[in-house]
C-alpha cells in the first residue's frame, strides 16, 4: 500500500488553497530490467525480472509554496527476495511540500536527503539508505528515504555563499545488503531484514545540521549527526536462539569540500561515525562494528571531448578494535564469535585499517547516440576484492534509452566483494520517459 505522509497532504491542501499553481509538470517512466546469473558458481538463470514505472508530479505557485511527488510501482516476475513467486510492491519515493523564499526553504513529508560530494561512496550521507537487493543500472533508483523535515536558511535573501541546514527525520531507512551464503551463521535461524521503525516511534527520530559555503570554484560543508545506522547490525538473541539485525544509536561528524584546478575537479569527503555499542567497554563490543573514520579523496578531469575520468582513494580507520568479549559459556561464546565474522564480512570491518579506491571513465558525445561507463571498486587490507560494472547506453529515439551492462563480483572470497561472486550478473533495460 502507498501512503502519503501526512505533513505532505496538510501542504498539498494548502498548496492549493494558496492560489493555485503557476507551473505544474507531469511525467514519468517506465522500464524493465532483466537481469541474469554470469557465474559458474551461481544458481543459473534469471536473478531478477522486472517492470517498473514512477509518476512524477511537480507544481509550484506564484507564493512560493509547491509540491511534489513520485509513485513507483514494481512488478517482478522474479527477484532476489522473492526467486520462486511473482510480486508486486508499491511505495512513494518522495511527498512533500515546500515553501521557498527570502533565503529560506522548508520541506515537510516523505524525502531522499543524499548528502555528499564523492562518487559511490559518501561517509556524510546520513540520512538516506539503499535496497541492494533491487537491481537497476542507476545506483539513485536503490535509494531510499524517510518522512522528514529539511530547512535551509541562505541570509542576504539567498544571496551569501553560506547556508544552513537542519534535518529532522522522523524514521530510519535501513539499507538492504545482499548477504553473501557465507556469512550466515550454521544452525541458528537467521533474518537479514529487520521491520521498519515505527514513524515518530522512540526508535526512530534522528537530526542533523550542515554549515555549507559555496562559491564559483569552491565549495565546502561540515555537518553533524545524531540518529542511527541506516546498515544493519546483526545480533544473538538467547530467548529466541535466533539472529536479527539492529540498527544501532550513533553520532556522526563529517565535512566535505570540492574545487577546481584548471580542468580538474578535486573532492574530499570525510566523517567520523560513532556507534553508542561501538566502543570497546560495550557489551556488543567486536560483534557491532566500532567507531570508525572513513574517508574518499578523489580527482575527476576530462579525457578528450567525450570522456571522463575519475579517481578516489578510499580509506576507512577503526579507531577500537577488538574481538567479542567472553561470556564463560564456550558455546555462547562461539556463537557471539560467528556473529561478529558475519557483521565483519557484510560491512568490511575484518581489520582496522582499510584502504581502497574506486575508478571511473565515463563516454558521452554530443554527436552520438550511444554512452558508455566503466566503473570499478576494490579495497585491499587483508586480501583483495573489487566490483566491476561496465555499462553501454543507446538512445534510438527521443525518450528512449536501452542499457546493457554487468555487475562482475571477484576476489578473495573472506572479503565483502569476493563473498559475492556467486552474484555476478549480466543486465538489459529498456526505459521510456514521458
Amino acid at each position: 500500500m502507498m501512503r502519503i505522509p501526512t505533513g505532505s497532504a496538510f501542504l498539498l491542501l494548502f498548496f492549493f488553497a494558496s492560489g493555485g499553481s503557476n507551473a505544474a509538470e507531469l511525467g514519468g517512466r517506465i522500464y524493465t530490467d532483466q537481469y541474469g546469473y554470469t557465474s559458474a558458481s551461481s544458481p543459473g538463470g534469471m536473478e531478477q525480472s522486472s517492470i517498473s514505472s514512477w509518476l512524477d508530479f511537480d507544481a509550484h505557485s506564484d507564493s512560493g509554496f509547491g509540491v511534489r511527488a513520485i509513485g513507483q510501482v514494481d512488478g517482478f516476475l522474479k527477484s532476489i527476495e522473492s526467486p520462486g513467486h511473482a510480486s508486486v510492491r508499491a511505495r512513494i519515493r518522495e511527498a512533500y511540500g515546500s515553501f521557498l523564499g527570502q533565503g529560506i526553504e522548508i520541506r515537510l513529508g516523505q524525502q531522499i536527503i543524499p548528502w555528499g560530494k564523492s562518487d559511490g561512496v559518501n561517509p556524510t550521507d546520513y540520512f538516506t539508505a539503499k535496497d541492494y537487493t533491487l537491481l537497476n543500472p542507476d545506483e539513485e533508483v536503490r535509494r531510499l528515504g524517510a518522512p522528514s523535515v529539511n530547512f535551509s536558511y541562505t541570509p542576504r535573501d539567498g544571496a551569501s555563499p553560506i547556508t544552513l541546514q537542519v534535518v529532522v527525520q522522523a524514521s530510519h531507512p535501513e539499507t538492504r545488503l545482499l548477504i553473501p551464503d557465507s556469512a550466515v551463521p550454521a544452525n541458528l535461524h537467521f533474518s537479514k531484514y529487520g521491520e521498519s521503525p515505527e514513524v515518530f516511534g522512540a526508535a526512530g527520530p534522528e537530526a542533523g545540521v550542515k554549515l555549507a559555503w559555496q562559491s564559483a570554484s569552491f565549495d565546502a560543508s561540515i555537518s553533524a549527526f545524531r540518529g542511527y545506522s541506516h546498515f544493519p547490525q546483526y545480533v544473538f538473541n538467547s530467548d529466541t536462539l535466533s539472529v536479527a539485525p539492529i540498527r544501532p544509536l550513533q553520532s556522526a561528524v563529517g565535512g566535505d569540500a570540492s574545487f577546481t584546478l584548471g580542468n580538474q575537479i578535486i573532492r574530499l569527503e570525510t566523517a567520523l561515525l560513532m556507534p553508542d555499542n561501538g566502543k570497546n567497554t560495550d557489551p556488543l563490543a567486536g560483534i557491532v562494528e566500532p567507531w570508525h573514520w572513513d574517508s574518499v579523496l578523489g580527482i575527476e578531469r576530462p579525457l578528450g571531448d567525450d570522456f571522463r575520468i575519475q579517481l578516489q582513494l578510499l580509506y576507512r580507520w577503526h579507531l577500537t578494535y577488538s574481538a567479542p568479549g567472553t561470556t564463560g559459556s564456550p558455546a555462547l561464546d562461539a556463537i557471539q564469535s560467528g556473529i561478529s565474522r558475519a557483521n565483519q564480512l557484510i560491512l568490511n570491518w575484518k581489520q582496522r585499517a582499510n584502504p581502497g579506491a574506486t575508478f571511473r571513465v565515463g563516454y558521452q558525445s554530443e554527436h552520438s547516440n550511444f554512452t558508455g561507463d566503466l566503473f570499478l571498486i576494490g579495497w585491499f587490507g587483508s586480501g583483495k576484492d573489487f566490483l566491476l560494472r561496465p555499462q553501454a547506453g543507446w538512445t534510438p529515439a527521443i525518450n528512449w534509452k536501452l542499457s546493457l551492462g554487468a555487475d562482475l563480483y571477484g576476489g578473495d572470497s573472506s572479503r565483502p566483494l569476493g563473498a559475492l561472486s556467486s552474484r555476478s550478473d549480466a543486465f538489459f533495460e529498456v526505459k521510456k520517459l514521458f
